[in-house]
């Protein structure tokens, strides 16, 4: 890469500062003494992991690793919280950089910049940055999962694609609701990951498989079970059981007043699993049409809330602006989430129809999309989180169609020298 073109990436990282600065200084996220429930449980795997060399039942050793690296220096408790903006702004600016290295493959110079801006704009993970959460940890591994996979396309150099895989693997040991995207894509690939296992490059990818398996071990000595993570079985049972049995019996669901969840928290993790299973086949066998109906709705509610982080932001100095920018803001993550929701999945279908024959870097994009959005169904009430990691990759779909219906809509690369 010349040096004259790192000039692009200084201005995304220009841009992604003031936009940040901006909306702090709109919402007052730094003074923000707001630790939801999942950043306990981050902070707690991180703890576990290296002050008692344990694992935690829900959160996986990647992200605690990440995330609780200062405590090899002696942090504390208090500066694992604080550590976490660096790492969160690292990998919210990181995104973007990646991302427009990945535009640049398929549209013009400016637009490729906009694209790139464009996560700037997602409220929610702006706010995030705050917060010691997963989401742009994640995006960060995902994004580079996806460029990697982009120069294995054009390079079919072996080593590329070792790399994508390897990191899509490891992206599970992050989020595990990824495990079954981070299998779509081994079986994708897997004849010329078996055509190249004796290369060094697979040794990338046997790398994160062991990570994986180090993480089910862990868990099976700890908790009884060979898995990744409990989260799902607690999400399961806690948000899309627990709302169709509300359906069933005419309740209105809250996760904030859930007797099924406090039920399920009073048994250890080895017990929970044997709860979950059994309440989803009694669902299936008497429930069915609620279970359904509960799933479908979760969706919709997935697709259409506002950023709760934003939402969340109290007026800590009393600022006569503050209760109208947080309006607007949120107002914005509403209707951002409600556009992008509805077009992602129809032109993720559009385009895993269209390139069903030619597996583009597209055609995994839109994979990528309609996995997340089906998945996120057995949760709710989470505002915009779920979908917002996806809003980049629908821009890219959305230019994308434009660029192939439109002959004078500018986006198409120069031809490359």
């Amino acid at each position: 890469m010349k040096i004259t073109n790192l000039k692009y990436h200084l201005l995304i990282v220009l841009t992604g500062l003031t936009v940040l600065f901006t909306v702090n200084l709109l919402l007052q996220i730094d003074l923000q003494n707001i630790i939801y429930p999942d950043s306990e449980g981050y902070h707690d795997a991180a703890k576990s992991l290296y002050l008692h060399a344990k694992g935690q039942n829900c959160r996986p050793i990647l992200l605690a690793i990440i995330q609780g690296f200062p405590y090899v220096f002696g942090a504390t408790d208090a500066d694992i919280f604080s550590s976490s903006f660096y790492i969160n702004l690292f990998s919210w600016l990181g995104f973007s950089i990646v991302i427009f290295e990945i535009s640049k493959e398929y549209f013009a110079l400016k637009i490729s910049l906009w694209i790139s801006i464009f996560p700037f704009l997602i409220f929610n993970n702006l706010v995030v940055v705050y917060h010691l959460l997963s989401e742009n940890v994640f995006m960060f591994f995902t994004i580079l999962g996806f460029y990697f996979l982009m120069k294995y396309k054009k390079h079919q150099q072996y080593w590329h694609l070792a790399l994508s895989l390897s990191i899509f693997v490891a992206s599970m040991l992050i989020r595990p609701g990824a495990k079954f995207f981070a299998i779509i894509m081994i079986l994708f690939f897997i004849k010329p990951v078996l055509n190249n296992y004796r290369q060094k490059a697979t040794l990338l990818l046997y790398g994160s498989f062991m990570m994986v398996l180090v993480q089910c071990a862990g868990l099976k000595y700890q908790f009884g079970h060979f898995r990744i993570s409990y989260i799902d079985v607690i999400t399961y049972h806690n948000y899309l059981g627990s709302r169709a049995m509300c359906l069933k019996n005419g309740l209105e669901f809250s996760q904030n007043n859930n007797p099924r969840a406090e039920y399920l928290y009073n048994y250890q993790s080895k017990y929970q699993v044997d709860i979950a299973a059994q309440d989803f086949k009694n669902q299936l066998r008497d429930n069915k049409t609620n279970l359904i109906k509960a799933y479908f709705i979760d969706v919709l509610d997935n697709s259409k809330s506002g950023s709760t982080c934003v939402s969340d932001c109290k007026n800590i100095k009393k600022n006569n602006y503050f209760e109208l920018s947080q309006k607007i803001i949120y107002s914005f993550t509403t209707y951002q989430n409600r556009f992008f929701s509805v077009i992602g999945f129809l032109t993720a279908l559009f385009f895993i129809i269209k390139f069903r024959k030619n597996l583009n870097l597209i055609f995994y994009f839109s994979i990528y999309i309609l996995y997340t959005i089906v998945t996120a169904g057995i949760s709710c009430q989470q505002g915009d989180r779920f979908h917002a990691v996806l809003f980049p990759y629908i821009l890219i779909l959305i230019l994308y169609y434009l660029k192939t219906k439109t002959s004078n809509f500018e986006v198409v690369a120069p031809p490359q020298k």
